[in-house]
């Protein structure tokens, strides 16, 4: 499970939180992960619409997408860990993740 990121208004970092079961957390590996972001709405170029407002973007110039993102978890991570993320997306420069470990068992 995720939590919920929060998108910048300008290009900067992205916070969220993991939730991992201790076996993850010990062994790390790869999470897939969706990230929003914003882009320039393609119908408009950005600008909004001329005349009328854009019907794809709703005037706003820009449309919001989750951009997938796969995450290297490093093995042995704590309760309340924090990683950085690099995102290869102009718009966010990198991901802070904080760590839950999950301790009921399934």
């Amino acid at each position: 499970a995720l939590g919920e990121l929060r998108r910048p208004t300008r290009p900067g970092t992205l916070s969220g939180e993991i939730v991992l079961t201790a076996r993850e957390a010990a062994k790390g590996g790869t999470l897939p992960l969706d990230i929003p972001v914003a882009a320039t709405c393609s119908a408009c170029g950005g600008t909004g619409g001329a005349v009328f407002d854009c019907g794809r973007c709703d005037g706003e110039g820009r449309l919001d997408t989750r951009l997938p993102v796969p995450v290297r978890i490093p093995p042995g991570l704590r309760d309340g860990a924090v990683f950085q993320v690099a995102v290869d997306e102009p718009s966010v420069h990198s991901l802070l993740l904080t760590v839950h470990i999950r301790t009921d068992k399934p």
